[in-house]
């Protein structure tokens, strides 16, 4: 799993592939797991134009999976999409029961922390390269929650949650694989 690679069909030519020539570690690739690429609607992001979904494993959500404070083993494998419009994420937090009005602020994490590209950390405006597994996961866990680690907060145990980042755009986060 930590060898998956997320690159839309625009970057299949920086896939790796495996020893018969089959980039079967590629969700997106009709070797791998042949799942459909497409951008978020532009309806529900906050620039009118459709969004980038982008993957990391560099944060830990608490009751999810097993949490370490001590390197990043705990971290979800989770799929990001920043900047949606405060509405739609206010709809989704209802809808999943967060009452809490605003909508939560996490307590660590700007924009650029989850717009990752492949090992870099770096940020990027459009594909290629939407996607950043465990090797360049930080040292330590970082919480996607409203407070710091080791004390839950509001999204203790949401696998999926819409919230605010600290520079104040409005994310959109899901789980794919707790660890």
């Amino acid at each position: 799993v930590d060898q998956l690679e997320f690159n839309g069909p625009s970057d299949f030519g920086a896939l790796t592939a495996n020893p018969s020539g089959k980039f079967t570690r590629s969700v997106f690739h009709p070797d791998g797991g042949g799942a459909t690429y497409q951008m978020a609607p532009a309806d529900v992001m906050d620039t009118s134009s459709p969004g980038m979904w982008y993957y990391n494993a560099d944060w830990a959500v608490a009751n999810i999976g097993t949490t370490t404070g001590a390197d990043s083993s705990g971290n979800e494998m989770t799929a990001f999409l920043v900047g949606i419009k405060q509405s739609v994420c206010q709809k989704i937090d209802d809808a999943l029961g967060i009452t809490t009005n605003p909508i939560p602020v996490l307590a660590n994490g700007a924009t650029t922390d989850f717009e990752k590209t492949q090992g870099t950390g770096a940020t990027t405006a459009s594909p290629p390269n939407t996607f950043e597994l465990f090797a360049a996961a930080p040292a330590g866990t970082q919480c996607l929650d409203t407070t710091a680690c080791g004390t839950p907060g509001a999204l203790a145990g949401q696998p999926f949650a819409c919230v605010q980042t600290t520079d104040g755009k409005y994310l959109y986060y899901h789980v794919l694989l707790e660890r």
